[in-house]
């Protein structure tokens, strides 16, 4: 089930079983709850539990906030969209190079430096191409 915005994107996804009836995914949730920004670009996802209020999904985190910049930074969120440290992870950064194609992840603490903690085996992972 979809509910979209004046722009006909979606906003709000749940998921039904055949009778119609809430069902979760593989994520242990039951749909999601999307915001956008005026390009039409996620800016806050939200899992929802089977009454349609924000739950975490199998790995206890709640949504994440997405902030467009040089690259991407996801930040895990709770239930009223406000960051909170998820599993030692305050961020996690993706940049891209000037073709869009993902250079460097980096997962950062509550100090903006590079973490690494049981979540992960790496705290910045840099990717290399071997073709234009």
């Amino acid at each position: 089930e979809f509910e979209r915005d004046a722009k006909g994107r979606d906003v709000k996804m749940r998921f039904l079983n055949a009778a119609c009836k809430p069902a979760p995914n593989v994520e242990i949730v039951y749909g999601y709850n999307l915001a956008r920004d005026d390009s039409g670009r996620i800016v806050q996802l939200l899992n929802v539990g089977a009454d349609g209020q924000p739950a975490p999904n199998r790995v206890g985190l709640t949504g994440f906030n997405q902030k467009w910049e040089k690259g991407v930074r996801f930040e895990a969120c709770d239930a009223k969209g406000q960051p909170v440290v998820w599993q030692g992870i305050s961020a996690i950064i993706t940049e891209f190079d000037s073709s869009g194609n993902p250079m460097r992840t980096s997962n950062l603490g509550i100090d903006e430096q590079p973490v690494r903690d049981a979540a992960s085996e790496w705290s910045v992972q840099p990717m290399k191409r071997n073709r234009p």
